[in-house]
């Protein structure tokens, strides 16, 4: 990833009579307002697709008219802004995610578990919205990265950047089949690895998702008996929690010679 400077941030100049300098007084808040805006567009479905990807042009545009009281404030503001640009959607852009995260990576240096957070989210956007091989072995790096300080100790936060890097190694697998078997292995080890934390500490819907996953990723391995008992445990779960699309995605994987790993799970600002 090309490093970005922190200063490096989209139309910074901005002057006293700029009527959008006042919502430059509450970054956060606009970036929550964003989200919601953007959320109700895409429930519009195609409809929406054309005024969402309007609103994140206006958004990128805007961005960089903040002004911030401390560097944290930039860095979560930006990490923010890239899960959200990093997002599948009509408002999806992985050049302005990647320069997003750069920017708060740059000021996070040593920040632990803020880093951490923003390097989960650069391996999500690389993963949900990358269409290389390249973007997803990035994402991988990110997700092996963060995982640096998701210790034991972090368990919950652990499982979910597990949970995503087993889905980017499924993505990978189908991207360079000429390492199909060691990429798909990977992949299941990561997803083990989540399912026992989350199962361990009672996480009911992040087990039962991670669950389907990996079946979903034993299916795609054509030749482990294991997988329709996990897609028919993760369809029964995921019905009780309230999740009929992800159950009838399980029960469909379990019709089908093969299955397809889903998008990471949704990046956090």
């Amino acid at each position: 990833m090309a490093a970005v400077s922190a200063n490096d941030a989209p139309n910074a100049d901005s002057s006293p009579e700029d009527p959008d300098r006042e919502s430059g007084r509450d970054p956060l808040g606009s970036l929550r307002r964003w989200h919601a805006d953007l959320s109700n567009l895409a429930a519009r479905g195609e409809a929406g697709a054309g005024p969402a990807r309007a609103l994140a042009d206006a958004i990128w545009d805007r961005a960089g008219r903040f002004e911030f009281a401390d560097p944290d404030l930039r860095a979560r503001f930006f990490n923010g802004l890239g899960a959200l640009l990093g997002s599948p959607g009509p408002a999806a852009d992985l050049d302005r995610a990647r320069r997003c995260f750069s920017i708060a990576l740059a000021i996070w240096r040593d920040a632990g578990d803020a880093r951490a957070r923003a390097l989960h989210n650069l391996g999500s956007a690389l993963a949900g919205i990358g269409s290389s091989a390249s973007d997803v072995r990035e994402a991988i790096e990110a997700f092996d990265s963060a995982l640096e300080w998701r210790t034991g100790e972090r368990e919950i936060a652990r499982a979910v950047t597990l949970h995503n890097l087993g889905t980017a190694r499924a993505k990978l697998a189908r991207l360079d089949p000429e390492a199909f078997r060691g990429h798909v292995e990977a992949a299941a080890e990561a997803l083990e690895a989540a399912l026992e934390i989350r199962e361990r500490i009672a996480l009911s819907t992040g087990a039962a998702r991670t669950r389907l996953q990996l079946g979903l990723v034993r299916k795609l391995a054509g030749d482990d008996p294991s997988a329709d008992a996990l897609l028919e445990s993760a369809a029964r779960d995921l019905d009780a929690l309230g999740w009929p699309e992800e159950a009838e995605r399980a029960r469909a994987a379990r019709r089908l010679s093969e299955g397809a790993p889903s998008p990471p799970e949704r990046s956090r600002p």
